[in-house]
């Protein structure tokens, strides 16, 4: 999913105000949250796209803060949720 995408999702969620939040992601979470949503595991996501394990955790986990998901369920949730609005 590209960041206009996800853009788009997000501003369907205005009320919520998470589209400045969306504005703080980086290319790379950005990347990982598009993989996540389409259903890859971080395991997955390590082997086929090169991502080092603790920074794939601590990628989340910036995800999470700046999303305000309060763990990696509603951060998958959340990432599925946006994948089938696209």
């Amino acid at each position: 999913m590209t960041r206009e995408q996800l853009s788009k999702f997000l501003s369907q969620e205005k009320s919520l105000g998470l589209n400045s939040i969306l504005d703080s992601l980086d290319e790379r979470e950005v990347e990982v949250l598009s993989l996540l949503g389409q259903g890859y595991s971080a395991s997955q996501i390590h082997s086929e796209f090169g991502f080092d394990p603790k920074e794939l955790k601590n990628i989340k986990q910036q995800i999470r803060a700046k999303l305000r998901l309060r763990d990696d369920v509603a951060l998958l949730q959340f990432a599925a949720k946006q994948r089938r609005r696209e």
